[in-house]
């Protein structure tokens, strides 16, 4: 009689040797965070040596000025066509609002009114001040009446469309100040809004914002790591600390692995994975072997004076010897009895 099918395959086995131990910040002998991203989103790598936090504003540092680095941008639904200029000119005198030099965005139309300008700043940052002022020798041209609007960037201010619920912070009918300087109560702000009010002419040289503490998100992805060779993960231990009040911050840390140097083919990386507890060895979720890796660190709070800082992440990484083994029992059929 036949016996049924024997075989035994080993599928994903994967010996490791020479391992080792990477560290990113935390002192000296680790890797530099400031020299191990692909990607960074208002992160700061300088309060506090050898960690990574949230950028914290300080009272006369001019958030504006790295609006556009920051990915931010400044837009008008109706200015262009008042101005009459192109696509790229437009957008030229809509960044010297913010470049901190003596240039200017400038009306010169007597007959225009109602020009809107909207400022996203790239991230929720803490607001309590908005300046802005026409150029010195220019000082006739300011606006003579204008309303300002303020979205915090949230999802609970948000129209049904998905676009920011601008809502009305200061309306002033008729201004006799060049110099517009607004006190703010201390709140998120990410979208702005002005509004001329007044027919006339008018420019501002500098729109300036002011405010405290840190930025709402923060991100920071990690450079793509090459193994050389498929490796597999064992594990990973990582160290935050916090600013202000614990309960309302967080911090994550995720990682992903692929077989190719491109994480943005689908086909060849993981996912990121579950964020892994802090304080703690834990294996390493993404797939191995693979030769490719990545970790991110995602910041949240939801109090402007409070943060989490991450230390230091250590990742252990070794060579797999063999990217998979199969064994067979052969022959598939046996008889009793009968000698194989």
């Amino acid at each position: 009689m036949a016996l049924p099918v024997l075989s035994i395959v080993l599928l994903g086995l994967a010996a490791t040797g020479n391992g080792e131990t990477i560290v990113f910040g935390g002192g000296p002998g680790s890797r530099a965070w400031d020299q191990e991203y692909s990607e960074i989103a208002v992160i700061d790598f300088e309060t506090n040596p050898g960690s990574i936090q949230p950028l914290q504003n300080d009272p006369e540092d001019n958030i504006s000025l790295k609006l556009i680095e920051r990915g931010g941008q400044i837009t008008s639904p109706n200015a262009r066509t008042v101005l009459e200029v192109t696509q790229g000119e437009f957008e030229d005198l809509l960044d010297n609002m913010v470049d901190g030099r003596n240039t200017a965005f400038e009306i010169k139309i007597p007959s225009a009114t109602g020009i809107i300008l909207r400022f996203d700043l790239g991230e929720r940052f803490g607001v309590n001040r908005i300046r802005f002022f026409p150029r010195e020798g220019f000082e006739e041209f300011f606006l003579k009446g204008y309303l300002v609007r303020l979205n915090d960037g949230s999802e609970e201010q948000q129209t049904v469309s998905g676009n920011p619920d601008l809502r009305l912070f200061k309306t002033v009918e008729r201004n006799l100040d060049p110099v517009v300087d607004l006190a703010v109560p201390l709140q998120f702000v990410r979208f702005i809004e002005v509004k001329q009010l007044v027919r006339g002419e008018w420019e501002i040289d500098e729109f300036e914002i002011f405010g405290e503490g840190f930025t709402s998100a923060a991100a920071y992805i990690s450079n793509v790591f090459d193994e050389d060779r498929p490796a597999v993960f064992g594990g990973i231990t990582w160290a935050k600390e916090t600013i202000g009040e614990p309960a309302k911050v967080s911090a994550t840390v995720s990682t992903r692995s692929g077989h190719t140097p491109d994480p943005s083919d689908s086909l060849e990386w993981s996912g990121w994975s579950l964020p892994y507890p802090a304080g703690v060895r834990t294996p390493i979720a993404s797939p191995a072997p693979r030769q490719y890796w990545q970790f991110r660190v995602l910041f949240q709070s939801s109090d402007i004076l409070s943060a989490a800082t991450v230390d230091s992440i250590a990742v252990e990484v070794s060579p797999a010897l063999a990217d998979s083994v199969v064994g067979e029992v052969w022959p598939q059929d046996a008889v009793i009895g009968q000698a194989t």
